[in-house]
């Protein structure tokens, strides 16, 4: 069975990943009109928690326990607000904007975190840590706009927010606790 659409996108789960952390607009949209990547979504999103629970437990179990709370949590409520972001905007059309539409592109910008697992590697890990979710933030943005259009930046930027900051504490609390420990 082949799953490439008339585009001649490719559907499998990796080559979406790396569509979507190359910033590839088509794949974006091919993930947004595509009902089988909400299964895809969550696979990324348990796998990305898994990873984030490997690497965060180098600097403890509850930082690995955490992390996982945080992926899930940040999975769920990203794809809400985008959600209600849509239905705001367009009224008319607000049955188009379901939460389970903006969970597939929020939980495919998950992807990045993939490689949480080089948190346990001492020095590079912090620094992968903050690039990863930088690069995961990067990639909400992208799929925010494409549900959304052009919302105005201060929009975007509250969804942003609460995509990262719960993240960037997590790598302070972690990084305190391997260097004072």
């Amino acid at each position: 069975m082949s799953r490439r659409r008339d585009s001649g996108l490719s559907r499998t789960l990796g080559t979406r990943l790396v569509g979507v952390a190359g910033f590839n607009l088509k794949v974006y949209r091919d993930i947004d009109d595509d009902e089988f990547a909400d299964y895809q979504a969550q696979q990324i999103v348990l796998m990305a928690a898994i990873a984030v629970l490997v690497g965060l437990v180098a600097a403890g179990p509850v930082f690995g326990f955490l992390g996982v709370l945080v992926v899930g949590a940040r999975y769920w409520i990203i794809s809400s607000m985008i959600a209600r972001k849509g239905a705001a905007y367009f009224p008319g059309r607000a049955d188009e904007f379901t939460r389970k539409r903006a969970m597939r592109l929020v939980g495919y910008s998950t992807g990045p975190l993939l490689l949480a697992l080089f948190f346990a590697i001492p020095l590079v890990g912090p620094i992968s840590w903050f690039v990863l979710n930088l690069w995961s933030v990067t990639a909400l943005a992208v799929g925010t706009r494409v549900i959304l259009g052009d919302p105005p930046l201060r929009d975007i930027a509250v969804i942003l927010a609460v995509g990262s900051i719960p993240q960037l504490v997590l790598l302070i609390g972690a990084v305190a606790v391997r260097v004072w420990g």
